[in-house]
């Protein structure tokens, strides 16, 4: 049976792709290049680097700790780092509160989707993934669409803050409606795997980010991509061994998962380099764009 609880999940997920996507337009929010061309790149992606690294563990703490209290705090940590880059006045504190949005969301997605799946009856379990990922999209296309009308016609700042009301909304319909789930006591932590594969999805990421700045070739992005593909694969080695591994990589023995990740892979690998293209053709307006809320 569709529950309030379920519902209330669902619309929570919408959160995290909102964040993701407004400041995928090249003129949202302006920042000079300063620092060799990281700037620009940076404000956007210090978002998805950080939720890409703490994903997988932040799934493993909703499910040992609680998954309604994940989330909450997902919310919380998604309206704080909302509120420092709404009141930025540099590019380093606009891109810190970039990064602690992404740690909060990193902790709604994995929480959304587990609180839909013990609430939903088995029936009703594949219309509620459905709407888990109905929300993501339109969170998506929302971002998008704020990102042009705010960019538009009202200060930048305005981006983030409309984020702060959105989190409370969602957090009050949690609390009113979602029930507390059962926690998962044998669920593990594994402090050392979470720290393998985080380092080595954050290395990865830092080389991707920064090879159009200093190349494919550069020590620098080799020594990047190097290190990420060495606490990767000290991960699987150690996953392979644990008897409670935070993430057990025989999962893609499975044909069909490996099928559904390339996929998945595929589809955002394909909308996702162009609005990263954008931002960084958009990177040349000085910081006195920091100021234009006191202006506009």
């Amino acid at each position: 049976m569709r529950t309030p609880g379920a519902s209330a999940a669902a619309r929570a997920n919408s959160a995290g792709p909102y964040a993701a996507a407004i400041t995928s337009l090249p003129r949202t929010v302006r920042v000079r290049d300063t620092g060799g061309g990281w700037s620009p790149l940076w404000t956007v992606d210090a978002y998805v680097i950080v939720f890409a690294g703490l994903l997988i563990p932040a799934g493993a703490v909703g499910d040992r700790y609680g998954r309604k209290g994940a989330l909450l705090c997902g919310l919380g940590l998604f309206a704080a780092g909302a509120t420092v880059s709404a009141l930025a006045t540099g590019p380093v504190p606009l891109i810190a509160g970039r990064g602690v949005s992404g740690a909060g969301a990193a902790l709604i997605m994995p929480a959304t989707m587990s609180i839909l799946v013990r609430t939903a009856s088995p029936g009703h379990r594949p219309r509620a993934v459905a709407s888990w990922a109905l929300a993501a999209g339109l969170g998506g296309f929302a971002g998008n669409a704020a990102g042009g009308l705010i960019g538009q016609y009202l200060p930048w700042r305005a981006l983030f803050w409309v984020m702060v009301p959105l989190a409370a909304l969602l957090a009050l319909a949690v609390v009113r409606t979602t029930p507390r789930t059962e926690k998962s006591v044998g669920a593990a932590i594994d402090p050392l795997g979470a720290t393998l594969l985080t380092g080595g999805l954050v290395a990865v990421l830092f080389g991707i980010i920064e090879s159009p700045t200093h190349g494919w070739t550069s020590a620098r992005i080799g020594i990047a991509f190097g290190v990420g593909a060495a606490l990767v694969a000290a991960f699987v080695g150690h996953a392979l061994r644990s008897r409670s591994p935070l993430f057990d990589p025989r999962v893609f023995g499975s044909r069909r998962l490996r099928a559904a990740t390339l996929g998945t892979a595929a589809s955002t690998g394909r909308t996702s380099p162009p609005a990263a293209d954008r931002v960084a053709a958009g990177g040349d307006v000085d910081e006195r764009a920091y100021g234009q809320s006191r202006t506009r």
